[in-house]
């Protein structure tokens, strides 16, 4: 990038990438780092809000054990429609894959989140998932093709900008 400003894309994608390779490497500081608390977590049968690094480890644990456990290679997520809302709260769709050796190992999602930037790092505090999953944590990926993407358009609005 040159030394220029990051667009709200690349935040985007940077952070998904980083996030995603927490859960190949077993990083679970890295992972907590990302996220900020209480962090409220949606799936199309269930919400959950999380308040805790206890809660945030759970969760981490079951993706890591999931990910071995279909023996995936690769996690990738693409955002999609990127929305810079203020100078530090972003929104976005993206898209994600579970793969080995390039090989789907469940049909693809689409999720919604908002980033939030306290004190120059972006966090997320907010996740609309594709998955179906009812409880947390998800120690097994349950996916409907055939359900909708999140709609950013009946997504509650984010607070006004700051004057």
């Amino acid at each position: 990038m040159d030394g220029a400003a990051a667009t709200p894309t690349e935040i985007v994608q940077t952070w998904l990438d980083r996030v995603s390779d927490t859960f190949f490497r077993d990083d679970f500081d890295g992972f907590a780092a990302a996220i900020d608390l209480p962090f409220v977590l949606t799936t199309q049968a269930s919400r959950t809000v999380l308040t805790s690094r206890d809660d945030l480890r759970a969760g981490f644990d079951a993706w890591v054990k999931m990910i071995r456990g279909h023996r995936a290679t690769h996690l990738i997520r693409t955002a999609r429609e990127v929305q810079q809302i203020t100078p530090n709260l972003i929104t976005a769709t993206y898209d994600s894959e579970m793969l080995r050796n390039g090989t789907r190992l469940v049909p693809g999602f689409s999720s919604w989140m908002m980033l939030v930037r306290r004190d120059g790092v972006w966090r997320s505090d907010q996740l609309i998932s594709g998955i179906v999953n009812a409880s947390y944590p998800f120690s097994l990926l349950k996916v409907d093709p055939t359900a909708p993407a999140p709609d950013p358009c009946s997504i509650p609005k984010p607070p006004a900008p700051d004057a």
